[in-house]
């Protein structure tokens, strides 16, 4: 093995040490630290995160457990017709989580005497600067790769929504010019659809067993969330920074459903679409 593959073998160890840490023990120090709380401002700034946390460990979980649905699905979509990915709506779901990031920056140094979020660690961490700072700082890399992967899950289901309603729309389409053909090819063509719409189907089965449940599981937390953000805004939050960190969460947490929910409500638009181009079709 060359030193370049042991290089890129030790990134990739890290990179996975990292990620079961950050999915596994931040939540749980979150939890633990929730339980060790008696005062009920650092019960709320435990909940503004730890639903977000679990919810990501969630996410992680069902992805993993439903991997061979995402390979399927891909194989389906490369059989139908291609699909441009063009639309604008992401742009501001991008913005949103960067704000978030940029405040959180800002949040963890003007809080100097405490911990972004109240937590368990295996060590003391007020018996030295360091252990503060190393605490302080893993919550922050933390947030930063929870909003990060808040970002790559909630757009690559947004995504699968998006193909599968383009998808619909086109075969409703070609539905609706069958009927201008005649003889032999208008049968040719119908058998074509019937098969396309058997695929989009499954297409359709497998992308509601990936994300159904994790979906679910947003709106539980981001309600939550939503609650407790908007209460740490009104009754305790300490600096100018600190409410633009919450201000920014607030906007940031329907966000995280905004596309699922806007391309969902246009494949139902579509797939009623589709009912009317079958008539049509004669």
């Amino acid at each position: 093995m060359s030193s370049d593959d042991d290089v890129i073998h030790i990134l990739k160890w890290c990179i996975s040490l990292w990620r079961k840490t950050v999915t596994f023990f931040f939540p749980l120090s979150l939890l633990i630290g929730l339980f060790q709380q008696t005062d009920f401002q650092s019960i709320l700034e435990n909940l503004t995160v730890i639903t977000t946390a679990f919810s990501e460990s969630v996410k992680t979980i069902f992805t993993w457990y439903y991997s061979k649905n995402i390979t399927k699905i891909l194989e389906i979509h490369n059989e139908l017709y291609p699909i441009f990915i063009k639309d604008k709506h992401g742009v501001l779901y991008y913005k949103t989580y960067v704000l978030v990031c940029a405040s959180s920056f800002l949040t963890i140094w003007t809080t100097k005497n405490k911990l972004l979020y109240p937590a368990y660690f295996p060590f003391d961490v007020n018996s030295s600067a360091f252990n503060f700072y190393f605490a302080k700082c893993f919550q922050h890399v933390a947030v930063v790769i929870l909003i990060y992967w808040n970002i790559a899950y909630d757009s690559s289901q947004s995504l699968l929504i998006y193909l599968l309603k383009q998808k619909l729309k086109i075969l409703s389409l070609r539905i609706e010019e069958i009927g201008k053909n005649t003889g032999e090819h208008s049968h040719v063509l119908l058998k074509e659809a019937v098969k396309h719409h058997l695929k989009l189907l499954e297409f359709y089965d497998l992308l509601n067993q990936l994300i159904s449940w994790s979906v679910f599981g947003a709106f539980a937390a981001i309600t939550l969330n939503l609650v407790s953000t908007l209460l740490m805004i009104m009754y305790y939050s300490d600096n100018i920074f600190q409410t633009l960190y919450y201000l920014a969460s607030l906007l940031a947490y329907p966000m995280e459903i905004y596309l699922s929910c806007y391309y969902g409500s246009k494949f139902i638009t579509i797939t009623n679409k589709l009912v009317t181009a079958i008539y049509s079709c004669n």
